[in-house]
């Protein structure tokens, strides 16, 4: 019957047009899911990346105590510190210091969304722990020497024993002193992976490979 015909028409023209419907609603979840997800990256990259930059300026300054008799740093808050502290190598190595210890210290910051790194040379004077702290930042190199825990609030990525002089250390330092801060190629935690890979481990009663092997 004629009637009987014209039903089956209509719902299969429904049934097109609902799966039509259905498909391009899906495909509209679809792409906005996905713009969300970029917009959301974008979003938290450049918030990373902000705090990045903010984190390694403030963290990388010395303290404002580090002025005592224990300590040693430059008094020049916020300018860099390169040149204090390759003189200051300089008085390490006419004192015969032997870095025994080195290790990357981890400070976890943001809710440990973000870790700031800090390079840390052990060794010993007037028969106490010392720690030679260097941070690198956007601002450039800062230091600080005591007997102080170098990092009250972090804690210890990588440590080894090694044995090399200030006069090493200092080496070290000036083959990277054409390199500039950037927040992606050549942060804190490159920084400090660099130099610290570059230094032999030495073993209990045992010797070491040569200095940057």
């Amino acid at each position: 019957p004629k009637g009987a015909e014209d039903g089956q028409d209509q719902k299969i023209y429904w049934s097109w047009d609902q799966d039509q419907i259905l498909s391009a609603a899906e495909s509209d979840l679809t792409y906005a899911a996905e713009s969300a997800k970029d917009a959301t990256i974008t979003i938290l990259s450049g918030a990373a990346s902000s705090l990045f930059c903010w984190l390694d300026a403030r963290n990388a300054l010395p303290s404002s105590s580090a002025s005592s008799s224990c300590n040693v740093s430059s008094s020049l808050e916020g300018m860099d510190q390169r040149w204090q502290l390759l003189a200051h190598l300089d008085r390490l190595e006419k004192e015969r210091i032997i870095f025994r210890h080195v290790a990357i210290w981890r400070q976890g910051l943001w809710m440990g969304v973000v870790d700031h790194h800090t390079l840390v040379y052990e060794y010993f004077c007037d028969r106490r722990l010392r720690s030679l702290q260097i941070e690198w930042g956007k601002d450039g190199l800062f230091f600080q020497d005591g007997f102080e825990d170098p990092c009250p609030t972090g804690d210890v990525l990588s440590r080894k024993m090694c044995r090399i002089s200030a006069a090493q250390a200092k080496e070290q330092l000036q083959e990277l002193s054409g390199k500039n801060y950037d927040i992606v190629k050549w942060n804190c935690q490159q920084f400090c992976s660099k130099i610290f890979d570059q230094i032999p481990e030495v073993f209990a009663g045992g010797g070491s490979g040569s200095f940057g092997a």
